[in-house]
């Protein structure tokens, strides 16, 4: 499996705060390393408590679907995968959206249906 396969199955993020239930809006956390914002995504929460050396962080986690993850991004966002690990990847979304786009758009069909 390439890295990029991962955002097939479900992975794990950080978010800013804890989401409303009410609310279909989720706010994910980012963080900066000299000076570029990344997204932290872990797949799963295992890899995360690796990355984070066991530290408890403050930010509630989120396990998702990570093409609907794709499909909620801009596009200029860096993803960066289990960081710090070994199997640690890079990616821009834009690219990753353009590589899944079929697979982003079916998921959003399912979703926006069941929400109807």
């Amino acid at each position: 499996m390439s890295n990029k396969e991962i955002f097939k199955d479900k992975v794990v993020i950080l978010l800013s705060q804890q989401t409303d239930v009410k609310s279909n809006v989720i706010e994910i956390q980012d963080f900066v390393e000299k000076g570029k914002p990344f997204i932290p995504v872990f797949t799963s929460k295992e890899k995360m408590m690796e990355s984070t050396q066991g530290s408890e962080l403050p930010f509630p986690k989120y396990k998702i679907e990570g093409l609907f993850l794709l499909g909620m991004m801009n596009g200029n966002e860096i993803l960066r995968v289990n960081p710090g690990l070994k199997d640690e990847a890079y990616f821009i979304a834009s690219d990753l959206k353009e590589e899944f786009l079929d697979d982003i758009e079916k998921l959003m069909k399912e979703v926006n249906s069941k929400n109807k």
